[in-house]
């Protein structure tokens, strides 16, 4: 289960999800938010796939380790819609 990592136009950071239910998910962590973690982390929204979207909550640790380009291992799970849940690893 590999996390694809991609660096967005505007500068922040795109991972995509673990395959569930047939579809992945993306999402973009913005740059000023790697940059200057907010002390309560952020909650950001999934790319939409198979019609829903997923919220993916990221505490100020996770987005501290995640702004490392040389890569600290962080995962996590994406809140629940329709039934499931998408993992992400970023490595």
């Amino acid at each position: 289960m590999l996390l694809f990592l991609l660096l967005s136009a505007c500068g922040g950071r795109t991972l995509t999800t673990d395959d569930a239910e047939g579809h992945r998910h993306n999402f973009t962590i913005p740059r000023e938010d790697l940059r200057d973690p907010p002390d309560t982390g952020v909650a950001l929204e999934t790319t939409e796939g198979d019609g829903h979207t997923h919220t993916v909550t990221l505490s100020a640790v996770s987005l501290d380790l995640l702004s490392d380009l040389n890569g600290i291992g962080v995962s996590g799970t994406t809140e629940e819609t329709g039934g499931h849940a998408h993992e992400w690893h970023s490595e």
